[in-house]
């Protein structure tokens, strides 16, 4: 419960400086888990639908990378945005190549990722947030040094070693 409390409280910080935190707070930010909880009303997609459709990135904690959509069909609006900061996108490579280790895992240490792999992408492209699953997967194959390194550190001494080389889409 500490971590999640730790999180919110950085999240508020992050958004107590920006247009969309100050319509959420007011000039006064919560300072705990409880004012948050008493201050901060539960909001919809039409509180932030004037910032989010027009995607006012100035608006923002932070400038979005890319801004993603949902199909959306209920409500007054055609579709629901989402920005995509740095922060979040390496988070979500991060996610991205974690999910395919684990998926490809038969025990512990040991993954079946191999250079030159395929894999069947049936998803929905962007704007659509699994529109970034080929992007991840092409920018970690563009990068053998990150590769190499994050399997280092979470697989066996035999992936550690392998180079992968980059491979077009």
């Amino acid at each position: 419960m500490q971590t999640q409390e730790r999180l919110l409280m950085e999240q508020i910080d992050l958004l107590s400086k920006c247009e969309l935190g100050r319509r959420l707070f007011g000039d006064t930010p919560p300072r705990s888990l409880e004012e948050f909880r008493s201050q901060v009303p539960l909001t919809t997609f039409e509180d932030y639908a004037d910032i989010l459709l027009l995607q006012k990135d100035d608006a923002l904690p932070a400038p979005a990378v890319i801004w993603l959509q949902t199909t959306w069909e209920g409500g007054n609006f055609p579709h629901k945005c989402a920005p995509y900061t740095a922060a979040m996108l390496e988070t979500y490579k991060n996610n991205t190549l974690a999910t395919m280790l684990l998926t490809t895992s038969k025990r512990k240490g040991h993954f079946n990722v191999k250079p030159n792999g395929r894999m069947l992408y049936a998803l929905a492209p962007l704007p659509y947030a699994t529109g970034l699953v080929p992007t991840t997967v092409w920018s970690f194959s563009r990068t053998p040094v990150f590769m190499n390194s994050f399997l280092s550190r979470r697989c066996c001494t035999a992936c550690a070693t392998r180079r992968i080389p980059p491979r077009p889409i």
